[in-house]
């Protein structure tokens, strides 16, 4: 099991040239690293990604993708050693008042592993995932 510590992401505009001369953004993306990730991996293991959009204190956890009633969505893909993210919304990582929120944690499960039944666990429940494989935060 591999697995990340609640990492600030920031992210960048995607955007276009307008026949008006103008730029328009059409969404946000971001690259994180992960050294770990090799090509065997990205064959084999189950890639996960969550975003915590509340602080440390006070966690919020959604797993990705994830698509918001209001329209905005946030969708990930793995490649070897990275992951990018790609939003219709500014999700990148943010401080106010001395404190993080929308940070990201990945947890990459190899495909190889022997161990519990897996089956029975809620991968997009982060309390379950979180409980079942004893990570700490």
């Amino acid at each position: 099991m591999i697995y990340s510590e609640w990492l600030d992401v920031p992210f960048k505009p995607n955007t276009i040239h307008t026949a008006g001369g103008g730029i328009d953004t059409i969404g946000y993306f971001a690259d994180i690293g992960v050294p770990k990730l090799t090509p065997t991996l990205v064959n084999t293991a189950d890639v996960k990604l969550y975003i915590n959009s509340k602080d440390a204190s006070d966690p919020v956890i959604y797993p990705l993708p994830y698509n918001a009633p209001s329209g905005l969505y946030i969708q990930f893909s793995a490649y070897a050693q990275g992951i990018s993210l790609y939003s219709n919304g500014d999700l990148g990582t943010v401080t106010t008042n001395g404190k993080k929120y929308q940070q990201f944690r990945y947890m990459i499960v190899p495909g190889n592993t022997q161990g519990r039944l897996a089956a029975s666990i809620n991968w997009s429940d982060y309390a379950a995932a979180k409980v079942y494989l004893g990570l700490k935060d």
